[in-house]
């Protein structure tokens, strides 16, 4: 089906997710990449065509006031090759770069369950050498050159949250550093609630319009609905507060157990937050190094969004 190829392929702006395919994520996809909200006709030829072929193979007729919602709902129901998935990591990927290595991979890598799914972050970050030392070299380069611009603006009444903080060196760092006590880290497991929550960004454990800065590193890549736990990430956030994103883009070698999210393009963030946005205050995307790195992803991006509710 040609039109439905063209639109669910020929993108340079996307989310892949090992979770769903495209079929699955049509519905965002189509407000997305080409602010298609219903089935009006004459916004896209291909979207039109789309919609006439479906009309065809179902019967239900389409018109002006079908919800793209519903629509993805008739393409689930229609028999399609699978063509429409994000490019897997391959299984020489997993040993090259040590995700066999995780305790019983073979055995938890196929499974999709949320408890699994944790388990295997877990372990992963432990494996990383999450619970050991370390400190504010966490922080990229590129945020390392931005973070005194970002956190010298705060006070210390200020509510500061990372997400997937690697260390709690971390959180310390930035409460010494800028005198913000009010940081914590929220992690799927703590060595130091103090500092770390226990819980999970899909379903964050604080109330609305808690803090004023939300901040990842190498997190929102292991994900596996972005999309959720950005809204979480709104919802948390106080209006005028800022997002920050700072990850690894356009992966090379596809998304897996581990990576299970793959965001291309910083352009990404801004096409799906686009109604909780003020202001785009950063937008940094830069080749992937050194070149061992960029084997594996094309770029890394950082970009940080002054939200509004």
């Amino acid at each position: 089906m040609e039109p439905l190829k063209n639109l669910l392929l020929n993108r340079s702006v996307r989310l892949d997710r090992f979770d769903a395919d495209y079929i699955d994520d049509f519905h965002f996809i189509m407000k997305e990449n080409y602010n298609i909200h219903t089935c009006k006709r004459g916004i896209n030829d291909d979207f039109d065509n789309v919609c006439k072929i479906l009309t065809d193979k179902s019967g239900f007729q389409i018109n002006e006031n079908t919800s793209v919602e519903e629509l993805s709902k008739i393409l689930k129901d229609v028999e399609w090759k699978s063509v429409f998935k994000p490019k897997i990591t391959p299984k020489s990927a997993h040993v090259k770069y040590n995700y066999n290595t995780i305790k019983g991979w073979n055995e938890i890598k196929d499974k999709k369950d949320i408890g699994t799914i944790n388990d295997i972050q877990k372990k992963y970050s432990l494996r990383q050498g999450a619970d050991g030392p370390g400190g504010r070299t966490c922080f990229s380069i590129r945020f390392d050159n931005e973070k005194h611009n970002l956190f010298s603006k705060l006070n210390s009444k200020s509510h500061v949250l990372s997400i997937g903080c690697r260390w709690v060196e971390e959180i310390k760092y930035i409460r010494n550093t800028f005198n913000l006590p009010n940081t914590f880290g929220l992690d799927l497991f703590s060595k130091d609630e103090e500092y770390v929550k226990v819980g999970d960004i899909h379903k964050a454990p604080f109330e609305d319009n808690t803090f004023d800065v939300v901040y990842q590193k190498n997190t929102f890549n292991k994900l596996y609905d972005l999309r959720k736990a950005l809204d979480e990430c709104i919802r948390i956030l106080k209006p005028g507060g800022l997002l920050v994103s700072d990850d690894c883009l356009d992966y090379i070698i596809g998304v897996n157990p581990v990576a299970r999210s793959n965001v291309t393009s910083n352009d990404w963030f801004i096409s799906y937050l686009k109604n909780h946005i003020d202001k785009v205050v950063l937008n940094i995307e830069s080749p992937a190094t050194p070149p061992a790195d960029s084997l594996w992803r094309n770029k890394e991006g950082l970009i940080v969004i002054k939200i509004k509710k």
